[in-house]
């Protein structure tokens, strides 16, 4: 017999290009649908087509982010035999063997009947995000790390660089300055704390957030997204001696979040606490002009929790129990021995915060004032153009900032194509 189930699960999302299933993409959805098919719960004719169980998630997670309490919903196969009553100990007993053939970085919590008509998105009525903030990004910005780069022909440049992508580099001597300032767990200044708790307040409400996703015009609807809360909730410290590192946990509680929406709302908020932005620049970022705004790292942010208050009251009036779509214990638990350990591994390693803070101490040019007298122009009706910042990646805003190596590697290419084009066709 099929049932609607609802299930609570957790997972790291490095590794993976996201949550939801995409052809030719190794996806968490998939292992999830692999790990139900192996217990009995997917039939064969049903497998590789989520559509024919009516699966759903709660949201979306992108390449590399993780979840604390993520909602998967579906019809799924259950014994005939079952007795209503002994349901669910049987999926509980079904979530033990669930787990037994999933990597250990993924986890099922609770999985329980729900109604037809739930959906695990639009049942939904808000999420809550976390983000694992490292104290180092409050540290004083150094204006001193915006010193020219190196000559395009010393040799030893290319040495002096730290890869953050394949089209951003920094230099490397910055990065080891960040990362030697996280040994032992770097403490912040309460005034710098007070500042990023201010700067986060700033994004409670309804705002029109065009500048902090992709190609979205501020003149679209669907820019404008309510934040019910964002908050620093405390500080969290892994490891000891040397090897510890500190930690503060930012909580952003909304309706709906659009892509990258977080990550940006994070680095503005640390520009003000650095003090290498005034508050006032999140009130540029949130207008209705366009502003550049910088990207922090995604792997230390994660689902914390999906809210169905309205749900589960109603249906517990209805038969009179309690019915709840949580497992508190279990997620807290995976998110303090599993999750924790694994970004601050995965930070180490990467030097992902320590590579964007010097990103910000080399790029950080007088912003906010020029976005204010691009505005000024645009208002009186002289300004045709579009700044786009510090932070942008197209080649016209980098050649005066690319690394001496790959500005030398470019020269060539360039003389190349030139010397190309001027040399006569054979035909």
């Amino acid at each position: 017999k099929k049932r609607r189930l609802a299930m609570l699960v957790g997972y790291i999302g490095t590794g993976y290009q996201g949550l939801q299933k995409n052809p030719g993409a190794k996806t968490i959805e998939e292992e999830f649908e692999n790990a139900l098919h192996k217990v009995g719960m997917i039939h064969d004719y049903n497998m590789g087509d989520l559509k024919k169980i009516g699966w759903n998630r709660a949201g979306r997670t992108d390449k590399g982010v993780h979840a604390v309490r993520q909602v998967l919903c579906a019809k799924l196969e259950l014994p005939r035999d079952i007795a209503d009553e002994n349901e669910p100990e049987f999926l509980q007993q079904q979530v033990h063997q669930i787990n037994e053939v999933l990597p250990p970085s993924l986890r099922a919590f609770r999985m329980l009947r729900v109604t037809n008509g739930f959906s695990a998105k639009n049942s939904a009525e808000s999420r809550e995000y976390e983000y694992l903030l490292p104290t180092i990004a409050l540290a004083p910005w150094r204006k001193e790390a915006r010193a020219p780069a190196a000559d395009a022909h010393d040799s030893s440049a290319q040495d002096e660089e730290f890869q953050i992508d394949d089209t951003l580099s920094v230099r490397a001597q910055d990065v080891a300055h960040y990362a030697s300032l996280a040994k032992g767990g770097y403490a912040p200044d309460a005034e710098a704390e007070q500042r990023l708790a201010t700067a986060l307040q700033r994004f409670e409400g309804t705002h029109n957030f065009h500048n902090f996703t992709q190609k979205m015009e501020p003149t679209n609807g669907a820019s404008m997204r309510f934040m019910r809360s964002f908050r620093v909730v405390g500080r969290v410290t892994v490891g000891e001696g040397e090897g510890a590192r500190s930690y503060l946990r930012l909580v952003v509680h909304g309706d709906s979040f659009m892509l990258h929406q977080i990550r940006k709302m994070v680095s503005c908020a640390v520009l003000v606490a650095r003090q290498q932005a005034p508050l006032e620049y999140i009130d540029v970022a949130l207008g209705r002009n366009k502003a550049d705004v910088p990207i922090a790292p995604g792997h230390m942010l994660f689902l914390n929790k999906v809210f169905y208050s309205a749900y589960e009251d109603r249906v517990s009036r209805q038969h009179n129990r309690q019915v709840s779509l949580d497992a508190p214990e279990a997620a807290e638990d995976f998110k303090q021995q599993v999750l924790f350990p694994h970004l601050v591994e995965l930070d180490e390693e990467k030097k992902h915060w320590s590579s964007y803070l010097a990103f910000l101490d080399q790029r950080w040019t007088d912003f906010f004032e020029r976005v204010a007298a691009m505005n000024e122009l645009r208002e009186k009706g002289e300004w045709q153009g579009e700044y786009r910042g510090p932070f942008s990646r197209t080649k016209e805003h980098q050649d005066g900032e690319m690394p001496a190596w790959k500005r030398a590697r470019q020269e060539e290419h360039d003389a190349a194509r030139a010397q190309e084009a001027a040399t006569p066709s054979a035909t």
